[in-house]
């Protein structure tokens, strides 16, 4: 149960990591987290012209080879007053690598995998926020190698809000990398931003993409 207020200009904000370069998180649960950008009355800490960004409900921003297995985010609340590169689980994903793997898609005993990503809510938002990851920069997007890869996770009632562009249920903005998305499923409830939305990515450009 956990509630993060941010004052003033906001870089780099999560609930474990503001900026992690390098690591592996095994079976981190979060459960019932708030993150308060915007007071409820609607005054706004962070001022999109201040340059708010990087805020993400595990990590703000990652670089270098970044493993993370089995996350485990539900109950999680974004109140991302204008700040910009807002993600469920990752702000802003640069350079090096990073991989995402859920757990299997059925337990031992047959029964059904229960989300590892369910009701995320991120509203208020200035632009390139994203269920999962919110904004990805990470070098060559004509690699043969994924330098982002997904795999096996499953998202569930998610729901992303920005004023401006690049917003998508999973990921809102990619400009380069080679992206991997394989066994996932998304269960995307809303997405709203001016341009460039998508139920799962947003705005992807001078990348390579696979979905399968």
């Amino acid at each position: 149960n956990v509630n993060l207020f941010g004052t003033g200009v906001i870089e780099n904000f999560g609930v474990l990591f503001g900026s992690l370069d390098g690591g592996t998180l095994n079976n981190v649960t979060l459960d019932n987290v708030t993150i308060l950008l915007e007071h409820p009355d609607g005054y706004v800490i962070c001022r999109p012209s201040e340059g708010s960004k990087n805020v993400g409900g595990l990590i703000g921003e990652t670089q270098g080879t970044v493993i993370i297995n089995h996350p485990h985010i539900i109950n999680l609340t974004i109140n991302a007053g204008m700040a910009a590169r807002v993600g469920g689980l990752i702000g802003y994903a640069s350079s090096g690598k990073l991989q995402i793997t859920g757990q299997e898609n059925a337990t031992s005993t047959g029964n059904t995998k229960s989300p590892d990503l369910s009701n995320i809510t991120i509203a208020n938002a200035e632009r390139d926020v994203g269920g999962m990851i919110g904004y990805f920069v990470m070098g060559n997007g004509s690699s043969k190698e994924p330098n982002i890869s997904i795999s096996k996770i499953k998202m569930d009632d998610v729901h992303v809000q920005a004023d401006n562009d690049g917003v998508g249920g999973m990921i809102g903005t990619g400009l380069s990398g080679t992206l991997s998305v394989t066994d996932t499923n998304a269960h995307v409830n809303f997405v709203q931003g001016s341009g460039l939305v998508g139920g799962l990515l947003g705005r992807i450009s001078n990348s390579t993409v696979t979905l399968s």
